[in-house]
């Protein structure tokens, strides 16, 4: 087998070592060819010749000396990766030789040689450099004489000569660069097949077979050198157990010492081969085999081998030793020991072997010590290292080695004694050994100096951990950084010398806590997962890839950049790919996802960390209780960082059963990294998570619990921990919960004193302390905690103080800097609140905007809590400057903060109670919300506000538990909600609401509460409401019993202040009471309260109270005037008003009630000028009055009304003041309607107020100025269609002088008009906000109105920003010169030449105080005027109302509905049978006074009273039988914008006369809509149309679902298609007969490629919300809010033959709010509409005339298209001389003809 196998080896060993060629002619130095295929080494081979001598003969002195006996000497010559042994034999007296010549092959490392002999082991050594045996300079002969070192002390007497001759006998091939030690390797092989052969070839058992066997298991382990192939060592043990087994027989037979000296050589060989097996196996049988065989060479040794004993007890011992090492068992060790023991016994003190042997003792001792911890062992192991260093040469290899083993075992003994002399000694020998490395080195890199500095580094380390000085770990971190330098490049020592540099620098930051020393750490860590990578083991990759996470994850603690905590989550994702389960790798990718959570606030990251510390719990085993424990902690703060934004009862019952288990099964003693304690923040978090429950459950043993935990760990932290801070942060924290759950008073105390004293002793110990800042502004929060229930100013004032110190000494890179921030606005919001200081809300501002700076948007907790501040502080500036933009950022921040806390992605306005109440941080911001949206409710008066006040109210209170000390305040807040919707919808049951939540609130307040007299004050006011309402008496004398029973608290007594407060409150509920009982003793009881609160304030008293009583009191005064007319009365409450007014402060926190102070002077002195007419009275009236209305800080609508009645005030004796009081009413107008507001917001907002206009208008022409009257006629009617068409104005000029401002301008004008365009539609529903009170959760239901306007704030906010960046932009334009009228009506002398020379513009004003006309006449230069004396606003209102009461009653208010009147407002029957054409006509009355007869009546009276006289001023000309050439547009308003003006006349007579037969009549809106027209007209005699955009659109809708059929539209469309057909007029037809329906979409979509339109339909004017008139198609309404998104640039004419298409709004007359008007809007020149219902029967007919008409007149223009200009022409034929002919002047024909109007040119 043997034999088969080498031929084997031998045959592949010959192919594998066969070169290509071979040249040996430059024998120097190895040469390497370069061919195709390969690279060819040539290494040298030498024949050796050795010889050693003594330098002087051996005297005979030395004859005692074991060398000078010695016949045989070892040479052991060793190089890097070979080994081999050569016997000297003696020559003479001094010289040995090598018997014979050897070839050898060297290769290229250095060469160590080792001489020893029998009895004085090794004897000498030295080394031969490479560059000796590489460089051969030329010749083939090489001698090398070296000098022999003495190996101990005890032979340095004898010195040896080394004199080897190398001579070049050839050179040995090597196919590969790579290999340099495969010449020596195929030596090897050359030698094993001459052994083989020889073994083959023999078949004796005699002792030479023996030798060849034992020298081929030689040649086998030498080949294993090279190999790594175990089967060289099988083959190895194989032959030497051969040898054996054939000694074994002889021995039996016949033993010679010799014999049996060999063959314990066998074993000891045999011994050491199965160590070597073993050693690559790790199979134990190999070790016990390596035992059994070293066992057997020691009992075999014979005593004339003594000598060898020694060696052999030794390597049996440490054979005995690694078996120790895998087993355990304590009886190998303390055989091995003893062993040892007995080996250094038996060598003599002169023995080369004997400090090795007591190494080895020592090291031995060492090993017994780790095991039995017996201190005996250790001192006995130093004793033998130092024993072999003293025999050591200094000179010797091993000599280092062994002086660091003894500072080794120094360091171990210092470990347990913790004696310094120890650490010292131990530093001494080991910085000697790397002294000594360095000598020997002194190289870039050494392996063994690297090694010598890891070891000392390591030790300088132990000592760092007994004194903690730093000093030392910095030296240790020096030396091993100096270790990695020297450690040679691809060594396998560097990964590990790397990681204990990082470890060390990490141990470094633990200490220093200093962000550039764990970078230090992570830069090192990185090149260790950098070699780990390049290495071909991987291992350890994982290993340092997580290590590197960890160290990422401590440096993000301090650098808060989120690249580390990203890098450090990828970095143990890595080494979890390598192994999935590891519990470790999963328990620290939690702690990192939980950082980066930290950082990102999403949900998805703490959620993978909750999950991964679970796992990492489940696989860890449960032996390892230490590392279950850290990982179940890990859990806990995972669960903790997730119940700070969403805090769900499942996790915290988790988080608190997690904490139990781990405080439990924490030891006191047990330590962390860094030395500290971890049960102290264990039970901390065991705290927090009991709060975190109380927070749900309300349960108060939760947070006696909590706070008993946070004492302890308190109690348990040392003093100097760094967690300290955090520790007592949280315990006051717990106590401050249980402040506001129980209202105790002494909990707060004690947090600010605990405060105080962390401060101060903070201070004292450490004034540069980072944790000072957060400690100091964590007592500024408790002061302001304490502020909101004290209402104290010095504790406000201290917590602002404290607030400032923080933030100063802050880092700029502080983490909680944004909070510190957010926390000193609030403060400063407080005090402002306080003090109604502006200043302080600006600061506060100001700190909001640096922290929202600081912070990410993934941020939600901090962005929330910055946004409530914000919503807050501009709250509060709002009440003091009463800016609209602060409400309305108050509003919008507010929303913001409730989202962002919001735990799910639906909107919290519609979330559940119960989800709702997980979180219950959200029910501050709704509370504060809901006041801001009230606060904003009084402002603009939009009830969707106060509704959605009260809805996030509710929730606020819903989710407060009854206990909490906010719920006194949040039912108040909401009862005051409630009373405010009263105070609009006047529904009793908000009131009684109202009520029923500010007794609760007083229910559930403290009695020594500070607000609780003001709740009971509010109370007694919200009755005297009650009372107002009810009219009782009886609920008066209930609010004024509740008031007296407040006023009776001590509390109040004691506050002079809220005594005056509550006495005025009285005073006020008297002064009600009197309204209703009209009894003076009520108004002078009133005075007599309002008199005391006055007194209760002292003279030096400047609080804003005082102002008010004092104008509550002028008040009461000027109402017991009224009553007993004493003059007296009223001049006392002018003298108190002006009192008031003179000492109150200019500051701007009393703007409001300084205003209010200044109205009712004004009214007191225009009642005093009104009685004595003394003018200086009414002046001083005026002044007052004019005052306030041109204040802005006032809402628009407030500084109209005082300007009216400035205005009408002064119109008696100041004509300048009067016309400025009403130009300020114009200008006033147009701010309440202005852009920032959709179209349907601002003729809401236009409603209350279309009178003003006219009234303004009416004024002016009184005092003479009727262009005056133009022109506010101008800027204040029709304001929406102008903002509009201002928006569709092109701004070419401006472009060719700034072409940046016209984009900036064009660009906005779209998006306005977009935003003003949109629909939102409230219908209020207030019953269903209020629900009966529920004190565990009150209705939280919220009705779809308030939801759209949730969901459509931004759009709101979006909106405001456009207009105000719109109205900046005009600013500039307006700046610039030729531009200062720019988007503005153009200048009034500029109107009279644009109108044509036929036509006239008749403007009709219609006013309750007279009625008057304006003319504009071509050529003029001022407005004609007219006034009409035999017209009044009554007449002109009656008229409407009758003709629409008619009209309504005979049912023509839609088309194809019957007349037979079916009553006012009720649907009409559509008619049964179509077949009959009368069935559909409006049939005449046929009872006095019907609608045809009242038609009659008021075109008769039109004619008489307004249109005859204009036409007879004007001078027209009758034009009978053909149409005339005069054109009148007619410009109504008021009430007579809903009569037909253009057919005033007389009718059934013979003598008719009208209007239309002196001029062709139009309608415009406005004078700037005609001139728009007219000037554009100028500048283009035809349209612009390009091809596409020609013809008309024929849409008509004859069945429109749920309305009567109108077949007449079907008619219609198709004979108007074929009449413009047959012109070449292209049209397209939706609806009608054709397949293409008429919808809503196809017709928005067609109407921009069509210059006109034609609708045939029914049409609806909506009177709630006129914007929502429109024309009914086939899919639904297409509305006037649609239409006017259109902007159709090139648009000419639309034709409504629809119902009720020009009639308008009788609540917006002057905003032309109907569908004609929209069409002029949407950019129509012209527009023919109805002003009622049309007959279906007629329509058709009239359409077809007017359309035949305007093409005859378009063709002969030279118009090949409809030309629109002529559409009045053409309407004015088709009825004058084509339906009236056919139908007569019948009254009955009026009802057919009369509807058709034309609007614009």
């Amino acid at each position: 087998m043997l034999l088969w196998r080498s031929k084997a080896l031998r045959r592949i060993r010959h192919f594998n070592a066969r070169p290509d060629f071979c040249d040996i002619s430059s024998p120097s130095k190895p040469i390497s060819f370069v061919n195709s295929c390969c690279i060819i080494n040539l290494t040298p081979v030498w024949s050796l010749l050795v010889e050693i001598s003594v330098e002087h003969d051996f005297s005979e002195s030395d004859e005692c000396n074991p060398l000078s006996r010695a016949t045989t000497l070892n040479l052991y010559l060793c190089q890097e990766g070979d080994a081999r042994r050569v016997s000297l034999q003696r020559e003479s007296r001094k010289k040995w030789i090598l018997g014979q010549n050897p070839p050898m092959a060297l290769n290229n490392t250095e060469l160590r040689v080792v001489a020893s002999c029998r009895g004085c082991g090794e004897v000498g050594f030295v080394t031969v450099e490479e560059s000796q045996l590489s460089d051969r300079e030329g010749t083939p002969t090489k001698l090398i004489a070296e000098q022999l070192s003495p190996a101990t002390s005890v032979l340095g007497s004898t010195t040896l000569q080394l004199n080897i001759t190398l001579t070049l006998i050839g050179d040995i091939k090597s196919d590969t660069d790579e290999d340099r030690f495969s010449p020596v390797l195929l030596e090897i092989d050359k030698a094993v097949e001459l052994e083989e052969q020889e073994i083959f070839c023999s078949d004796c058992e005699d002792q030479v077979h023996q030798q060849r066997y034992v020298n081929l298991g030689t040649l086998f382990s030498r080949r294993f050198i090279h190999t790594k192939e175990v089967g060289d060592l099988r083959h190895a043990i194989f032959c030497i157990e051969r040898s054996i087994d054939m000694a074994m027989k002889e021995v039996d037979s016949v033993a010679p010492p010799t014999y049996q000296a060999e063959l314990a050589e066998r074993f000891s060989k045999l011994g050491d081969l199965f160590d070597q097996c073993f050693q690559v196996t790790s199979d134990p049988s190999d070790l016990d085999g390596s035992i059994e065989a070293l066992q057997q060479a020691v009992d075999t040794t014979p005593d004339t081998d003594a000598a060898n004993l020694p060696a052999r007890l030794n390597n049996f011992s440490n054979a005995l030793q690694r078996r120790f090492d895998t087993d355990h068992d304590a009886e190998d060790l303390q055989t091995a020991v003893g062993r040892l023991k007995e080996a250094v016994a038996l060598t003599p003190a002169h023995h080369g072997d004997l400090p090795t042997l007591l190494t080895n003792l020592g090291g031995a001792l060492l090993r017994r010590f780790d095991a039995g911890k017996h201190l005996e062992d250790l001192d006995e192991a130093i004793t033998h290292q130092h024993r072999a260093v003293e025999l050591c040469k200094p000179d010797h290899p091993d000599h280092r080695y062994r002086v660091s083993k003894l500072g080794l075992v120094y360091q171990r003994r210092f470990e347990h004694s913790h004696s310094m002399d120890d650490i010292v000694q131990a530093l001494h020998f080991k910085r000697m050994a790397a002294d000594m490395a360095e000598v020997e080195g002194n190289q870039e890199h050494s392996s063994d100096h690297s090694a010598a500095l890891h070891s000392l580094a390591y030790a300088f380390h132990v000592k760092f951990q007994e004194t903690s000085n730093l000093d030392d770990l910095e030296e240790a971190i020096s030396i091993q950084r100096r270790s990695v330098q020297l450690t040679p490049p691809g060594s396998s020592r560097i990964i590990s010398r790397l990681t204990y540099l990082s470890s060390l620098s990490n141990r470094r930051f633990l200490k220093t806590q200093r962000p550039e020393h764990i970078s230090d750490a992570i830069r090192v860590q990185r090149d260790v997962v950098d070699h780990a990578m390049l290495s071909t083991d991987k291992s350890s990759l994982s290993s340092h890839l997580e290590t590197l996470g960890r160290w990422l994850g401590r440096r993000y603690k301090f650098s808060q950049n989120a690249t580390d905590v990203e890098e450090a989550v990828l970095s143990h994702r890595r080494a979890i790919e390598y192994f999935p389960s590891n519990p470790q790798y999963l328990f620290t990718l939690s702690q990192s996802l939980r950082l980066q959570f930290g950082r990102s606030q999403k949900l998805e990251h703490i959620e993978e960390a909750i999950s991964l510390a679970r796992e990492a719990i489940s696989l860890t085993p449960e032996d390892e209780q230490s590392a279950q424990v850290r990982r179940m902690y890990e859990l806990t703060l995972a669960l903790h960082g997730k119940c700070e934004i969403l805090v769900q009862i499942e996790d915290v019952d988790e988080a608190v059963a997690n904490s139990l288990r781990c405080v439990a099964l924490t030891q006191p003693n047990d330590r962390d990294e860094e030395d500290r304690p971890v049960l102290p923040p264990r039970l901390m978090y065991l705290g927090v998570a009991l709060q975190h429950r109380y927070q749900l459950t309300r349960r108060i043993a939760d947070l006696q619990e909590a706070i008993v935990a946070h004492e302890k760990a308190v109690a348990l932290t040392p003093e100097f921990d760094r967690n300290l801070p955090a520790m007592l942060n949280n315990l006051c924290i717990a106590l401050q919960r249980q402040y506001e759950a129980t209202g105790d008073g002494g909990c707060v105390d004690r947090v600010i004193a605990m405060r105080r004293r962390m401060v101060n002793e903070e201070e004292r110990k450490r004034p540069q302390s980072p944790d000072l800042p957060s400690w100091v502004g964590g007592l500024a929060n408790a002061l302001h905690l304490r502020f909101r229930r004290s209402g104290l100013a010095s504790d406000i004032d201290d917590a602002v103080a404290n607030h400032t110190r923080a933030i100063a000494m802050s880092s700029p890179t502080d983490p909680h800097l944004p909070t510190m921030f957010t926390n000193f606005a609030n403060a400063l919001r407080s005090r402002a609140e306080l003090n109604t200081s502006v200043e302080d809300i600006d600061q506060a501002l100001g700190c909001l905007g640096k922290a929202r700076a600081l912070t990410l948007n993934s941020h939600h907790l901090d962005r929330s809590s910055q946004y409530l501040a914000l919503g807050g502080a501009h709250q509060v500036r709002f009440r003091y400057g009463h800016d609209p933009t602060d409400i309305l950022l108050s509003v919008e921040y507010l929303r913001e903060s409730v989202e962002l806390l919001s735990p799910t992605q639906t909107p919290v306005s519609s979330s559940s109670p119960a989800t709702l109440r997980q979180n219950a941080r959200l029910a501050i911001p709704l509370n504060n919300l809901g006041i801001s949206l009230r606060l904003r409710f009084e402002r603009e008066g939009d009830l969707s506000d106060i509704q959605e006040a009260i809805s996030v109210q509710q929730k606020a209170v819903g989710m407060t538990p009854r206990d909490h000390a906010d719920y006194p305040s949040r039912l108040a807040n909401l009862g005051n909600s409630f009373l405010y919707r009263f105070g609009r919808t006047k529904d009793k049951s908000d009131l009684e609401e109202a009520i029923r939540y500010q007794e609760a609130a007083i229910r559930h307040a403290p009695s020594d509460h500070p607000q609780l007299p003001a709740r009971m004050s509010n109370l007694g006011l919200s009755l005297r409401t009650l009372a107002e309402l009810t009219r009782q008496l009886p609920d008066f004398d209930k609010a004024i019993a509740g008031l007296k029973t407040a006023i009776a608290l001590e509390a109040v007594v004691r506050n002079p202040p809220l005594h005056s407060h509550i006495t005025d409150a009285l005073g006020t509920v008297s002064h009600e009471r009197f309204k209703v009982s009209n009894s003076l003793e009520d108004i002078k009881e009133a005075i007599s309260f309002r008199r005391k609160a006055v007194s209760l304030l002292t003279e030096s008293d400047t609080s804003p109270s005082l102002y008010q009583y004092l104008n509550n009191l002028g008040a009461s005064l000027h109402i017991l005037f009224r009553q007993t007319g004493e003059i007296t009365h009223l001049d006392e409450a002018i003298a108190v008003l002006q009192r008031a007014l003179d000492i109150i402060p200019e500051s701007s926190a009393q703007t409001f009630l300084r205003l209010s102070l200044r109205t009712n002077l004004a009214d007191t002195q225009a009642t005093r000028y009104s009685l004595s007419k003394e003018i200086h009275y009414g002046r001083e009236s005026a002044f007052n009055w004019e005052e306030v209305a041109l204040d802005p800080v006032l809402s628009p609508w407030i500084r109209i009304r005082i300007a009216k009645r400035l205005a009408k005030l002064t119109k008696r004796f100041d004509r300048g003041r009067c016309l400025s009081a009403y130009k300020l009413c114009i200008q006033l107008i147009s701010v309440i309607s202005g852009l920032e507001q959709t179209i349907q917001r601002r003729h809401s907002a236009l409603a209350s107020i279309s009178n003003l206009t006219l009234e303004a208008a009416a004024v002016a022409v009184e005092l003479g100025v009727a262009e005056l009257a133009m022109e506010w006629l101008e800027q204040g009617r029709c304001l929406v269609w102008t903002q509009l068409n201002s928006l569709r104005t092109p701004v070419d000029p401006l472009r060719s002088v700034n072409p940046e401002l016209a984009d900036r301008l064009t660009h906005l004008s779209p998006l306005l008009e977009k935003m003003g365009s949109r629909n939102i539609y409230t219908s209020p529903t207030p019953e269903s906000e209020s629900g009966p009170l529920d004190y565990t959760g009150p209705s939280l239901a919220v009705d779809m109105d308030t939801e759209r306007k949730i969901l459509l704030q931004d759009d709101v906010v979006a909106h405001v920003n456009l207009a105000q960046e719109w109205e900046e932009a005009l600013t500039q334009v307006r700046a610039m010169d030729g531009f200062e009228n720019f988007f503005k009506p153009p200048p009034i002398e500029e109107w009279f030449d644009l109108i044509p020379a036929n036509g006239v513009v008749v403007v009709i004003v219609i006013h309750q105080t007279r009625c008057d006309v304006l003319v504009l006449q071509p050529g003029a230069t001022k407005p004609l005027h007219l006034h009409l004396q035999e017209l009044t606003y009554d007449m002109v209102e009656e008229w409407r109302t009758s003709l629409h009461r008619s009209l309504v009653a005979e049912g023509v208010r839609m088309r194809g509905y019957d007349g037979t009147g079916s009553g006012g407002g009720d649907p009409v029957r559509p008619v049964d049978n179509v077949n009959e054409p009368d069935d559909r006509v409006i049939r005449p009355m046929r009872r006095v006074g019907g609608s045809s007869s009242v038609l009659e009546h008021v075109l008769e009276q039109l004619w008489t009273r307004i249109a005859k006289p204009i036409v007879d001023t004007l001078t027209l000309k009758a034009s009978k039988g053909r149409v005339p050439e005069q054109r009148i547009w007619w410009c109504p308003t008021g009430s007579l914008s809903f009569l037909p003006l253009h057919a005033a006349g007389i009718y059934g007579r013979p003598d008719a006369v009208g209007i239309s037969d002196y001029a062709v009549s139009s309608y415009i809106p406005t004078l700037s809509s005609l001139l728009e027209c007219l000037k554009s007209n100028l500048e283009s005699d035809t349209p612009s149309k390009a091809l596409a955009e020609r013809g008309v659109l024929l849409i008509g809708e004859h069945n429109a679902p749920g309305l009567p059929a109108i077949p007449g539209a079907k008619t219609e469309v198709k004979a108007i298609k074929s009449q413009l057909t047959s012109r070449g007029i292209p049209t397209m037809t939706l609806g009608g007969e054709t397949d293409s329906m008429a919808v809503i979409e196809a017709g928005m979509s067609n109407m921009n490629k069509y210059t006109c339109v034609h609708l045939a339909c029914h049409a609806k004017q909506d009177t709630n919300e006129p914007l929502r008139s429109g024309f009914h198609l086939h899919d639904g309404r297409l509305e006037l809010s649609k239409v006017i998104q259109v902007n159709m640039t090139n648009a000419d004419l639309a034709f409504l033959s629809a119902c009720e298409t020009s009639t308008g709004d009788e609540k917006l007359s002057e905003e032309a709010v109907h569908l004609a008007a929209g069409m002029l809007a949407a950019g129509y020149r012209g527009v023919v509409g109805t002003m009622w219902s049309i007959k279906d029967k007629y329509a058709s007919e009239i359409a077809e005339s007017f359309y035949d008409n305007l093409l005859t007149r378009s063709t002969v223009a030279g118009t090949p298209d409809i030309d629109g200009r002529h559409a009045g022409q053409s309407l004015h034929h088709a009825i004058t001389h084509g339906i009236r002919k056919k139908l007569g002047n019948t009254p009955e024909s009026l009802l057919v003809w009369v509807p058709y109007v034309h609007f614009g040119l």
